[in-house]
């Protein structure tokens, strides 16, 4: 659905319909405020990523400095082998 109203706002006028400034105004800032939103949804996804990876580093180094041993699982690079 975004991919259309996309679309939408960057087709090019018909060539017979002549815009007012006032909607060309219009139609520049939809187009900036759907750019905004997409652009922070993804930081935000990033930000959510990078908050959880601190967390389980955290855990790990509580673990650790504990002097509990780690699992294999923990130690490993990469995603976990499936049982």
């Amino acid at each position: 659905m975004q991919v259309g109203a996309l679309a939408g706002e960057l087709s090019l006028p018909n060539a017979a319909s002549a815009d007012s400034p006032v909607q060309r105004l219009g139609r520049s800032i939809r187009f900036a405020v759907s750019s905004l939103r997409q652009s922070l949804g993804f930081c935000a996804r990033g930000i959510r990523i990078l908050c959880r990876d601190l967390v389980e580093v955290a855990l790990l180094l509580r673990t650790f400095t504990q002097g509990k041993p780690l699992k294999s699982a923990d130690v490993q690079v990469g995603a976990p082998d499936a049982p």
